[in-house]
């Protein structure tokens, strides 16, 4: 159970119980419903990551999000806004996992 909390989170493994033990059989279907809609976007993304991303000459490849809004919607300006609004998020997400892990 240590090595999949480090994985996967403690939170999630705890919270799903204390869901089940609190919510019943309901919680589950709503979790497994979740579920579903979560590996329907991540598999979205990552199909359009595949589809718009870029492979340079010297074999290095360039893709993400901005790739595909820029790209795929053909509004280059979405694209450079999500990127420079990804970047205070970054900041603000990486101080709060390390920070907490620190202390």
């Amino acid at each position: 159970m240590t090595s999949v909390s480090a994985i996967v989170g403690s939170g999630n493994i705890a919270g799903a119980a204390t869901a089940i033990v609190m919510g019943g059989p309901g919680a589950l279907i709503w979790m497994i419903l979740a579920a579903f809609v979560g590996m329907a976007t991540k598999f979205a993304e990552i199909a359009l990551g595949v589809k718009y991303r870029k492979v340079h000459e010297d074999g290095t490849v360039s893709g993400g999000a901005m790739y595909y809004l820029s790209e795929g919607l053909h509004q280059k300006w979405l694209g450079m806004l999500f990127s420079i609004l990804v970047i205070p998020f970054a900041f603000v997400i990486s101080g709060m996992r390390y920070g907490i892990a620190t202390q």
